[in-house]
């Protein structure tokens, strides 16, 4: 019932605010900042199956709800190259620019970065 006293009849299988935030925290807790020694396809190989899942899982009837989460996947990814690349240090609209360039190349690297409908979108320009 609704604050009027009128039968709620809408329901959005969309991800919760704290599965979102569950996610957020995750992918914040994998410090990829501090993987600068790793390269982006050693990221891609070992979190790809997680974000895979999550897309599976969270993504099957909203998958626009996912867009908030993965964002921060993308803020970590851009921060993890401006700490790898010396040109991107301090640079941080630069290294987005390079991550977009990374991922018009190779869509299928990561797996959420085929979540967008527009092919050239940059879902973690910061």
């Amino acid at each position: 019932m609704t604050r009027k006293g009128k039968h709620f009849v809408n329901f959005s299988p969309a991800i919760s605010a704290k599965a979102a935030q569950a996610i957020r925290t995750e992918v914040r807790s994998w410090k990829l900042p501090q993987r600068s020694d790793k390269a982006i396809e050693d990221l891609s190989r070992m979190f790809n199956p997680i974000v895979r899942g999550w897309l599976r899982y969270y993504g099957r009837y909203y998958r626009s709800a996912l867009y908030s989460p993965m964002r921060q996947l993308d803020r970590d990814l851009t921060l993890w190259a401006a700490q790898k690349y010396k040109k991107l240090r301090r640079h941080l609209r630069r290294a987005s620019h390079w991550l977009a360039r990374i991922r018009k190349r190779t869509p299928a690297l990561f797996a959420h970065w085929q979540l967008s409908t527009r092919p050239g979108s940059a879902m973690g320009a910061v």
